[in-house]
Formats: structure tokens, sequence, C-alpha cells
């Protein structure tokens, strides 16, 4: 049984304005995270919108990265939510290490991207907001980095190596989910802290653009950072189930070492879900099959990087 774990991603914030993320049947809610004893969640701030209200499955038509822009609107909107969460009493928000200690529902907010950051200022507001870790880019490239769908992996910018920087100086999570493997590379080798690819698979296990390759992995493994390893079935090839999910965690672990793995499900932010995963509630099923190595997995890589980053 699973009584404590660490997701490097969920999508409550965007997905709060739509559905109920309090007592809902999606795949996480405020209820299911209660039946665990300790639970820490990087409570995502998505800070771009969908240009048109269209149906993606329309004939003719195709959603992609083009259809999204950045909104502040939105992005304040789902700050002010975790905000309102910690108010009432639903989560506490982790802001400093001993943070980590308090039992129950955590939420580490983390923002999806930087298409709505300037410069130094805006880091700086969102951290004092209670924001703990930036995720440099989505599915668009930005000022300071390559993402995994630029047709020219540039890595870093110089404004990326001063936002490395600005983040270690701030004790703020470096998230490389999303992220061209050359920025990967490029962030973890600058960082002083360890870096967190927050919601991926390798590419030697399921060969698409949205994963990690061995050479991103290394870089990740010399900075002594984690790997999020997600349940987006895309990320695990056709028809992927649950098994496919061990199989992609148990080639990190047996490959590079078992201090490696973490887990970031993309829950809330998915149109589907693995077989035999479908909910928060299935990671039960999940750690039966990972055996003595589900506490490394849900909790001490983790556990481990926070510590290092946080104040």
């Amino acid at each position: 049984m699973v009584k404590r774990f660490i997701d490097l991603h969920e999508d409550f914030g965007i997905t709060s304005a739509q559905h109920d993320v309090f007592s809902g049947t999606s795949e996480s809610s405020i209820k299911a995270l209660s039946d665990f004893d300790d639970v820490i969640i990087f409570s995502v701030v998505f800070p771009l919108t969908k240009r048109w209200a269209m149906d993606s499955n329309e004939k003719g038509y195709r959603s992609d990265s083009s259809d999204y822009y950045p909104d502040h609107n939105s992005l304040m909107r789902q700050v002010k939510f975790y905000q309102w969460l910690e108010r009432n009493g639903y989560v506490t928000l982790v802001r400093k290490k001993s943070d980590l200690g308090t039992k129950g529902i955590k939420f580490l907010m983390a923002i999806e991207g930087t298409d709505t950051i300037s410069g130094e200022d805006d880091v700086r507001f969102l951290r004092e907001n209670g924001l703990r870790s930036i995720g440099f880019v989505w599915n668009h490239e930005t000022k300071f980095a390559a993402s995994c769908t630029s047709r020219k992996d540039y890595g870093l910018t110089g404004s990326g190596e001063d936002l490395v920087k600005l983040c270690n100086d701030l004790n703020l999570v470096i998230d490389l989910g999303h992220a061209s493997d050359q920025t990967i590379i490029d962030a973890a080798s600058k960082s002083k802290q360890p870096v967190v690819v927050s919601h991926t698979n390798p590419k030697a296990y399921h060969k698409i653009f949205r994963n990690i390759s061995d050479e991103a992995i290394e870089a990740v493994v010399r900075n002594r950072g984690i790997i999020g390893l997600t349940s987006i079935p895309s990320t695990l090839g056709e028809n992927s189930s649950i098994d496919n999910l061990v199989e992609s965690i148990r080639y990190l672990g047996e490959s590079y070492g078992w201090e490696y793995p973490a887990i970031g499900t993309d829950f809330l932010g998915i149109p589907s879900t693995l077989k035999g995963l479908h909910s928060i509630r299935d990671l039960n099923a999940l750690g039966d099959r990972l055996g003595e190595k589900a506490d490394d997995v849900f909790w001490n890589n983790s556990s481990r990087v926070l510590n290092a980053i946080l104040e």
C-alpha cells in the first residue's frame, strides 16, 4: 500500500476552471489525495490559453501548440486559486524546506513554460506569490530555451543561462519537462543545484519527440537530478498500459541507478490514461509492481532533490 508520494506534475490549476477538482471523478482530486498519509504535488500553473474554442476532433481541424497564446490573466487566476486552497485549509503550499515535513496534502506551485516571463522581476514576483518551480518551456520555444518541438535545437540562450543562475540564487526548482535534449544538457551542466525533468520517458524505450535521450539522461545523472516517468500514453507506445510504465521506470533505474527515477503523472492534463492507471488511487497497483523500489521512486529521490534546493 502506497502511503506517501511526490508527483512532479499535475494540472490542478487550469483544470479547476472546467471541472470539479475537489471531489470529482477525474484522475486526481483533493478527496482522492486525502486517502494518502503524505503527498507533495507539483501543482502546475499553465500560462497559456487555447486560441479557438473548437472541437479538436472536428474533421479537418488539428489542435497543436500554435493554437495557444500566453495569457497573464489565466496565470494569475491559477496562482490565486492555489493561494485560496491554502487559505481555506485544503493544502499547504511548499515554500521552504520545513514545509516538506508537514503531513497531509502539500502543493508545490510550478509554472509550465516561460512564455509569460520577460525577465528577473517576473520571476521574483511569482516567487513572492508562492511559486517554487520554473518549467523553462512547454511546447513553445522561448527567449530562454528550445523546446522538444523546436525545429532547431539551440539549447539554452544567454537569457536561459541567466535564468538558471537566478533559479539557483532564489532556490527555485529548474524543471526541464518538454525541453529539448540540448536544453536539458545545457541546464543540467550550468545548474549548481539538481534539476528536474518532470514528465517524460526515455527515448530508448519509446522514440518520440516528447521523450528524453540517453545523452540528456546522462547529463541529469551527472547533475544528481531526477526524471519523472510519466503516464502520458503517447510517450509509452501504442495500446500502452501500467506495465509499460513499469518497464520504462525499470529501464531508467537499472541503466542509470535507482536514485534517479521519480513519477510525474501529468494527471488532469492528459486526454486519456494508461490501462490500469486511470487515477491517483491506482498508484497502489504501480507500487505493487515496483516492489522494494517503490519508495525510492515515489518519495526518496524527489525528497532528496527538494531538500537540496529549498531554503
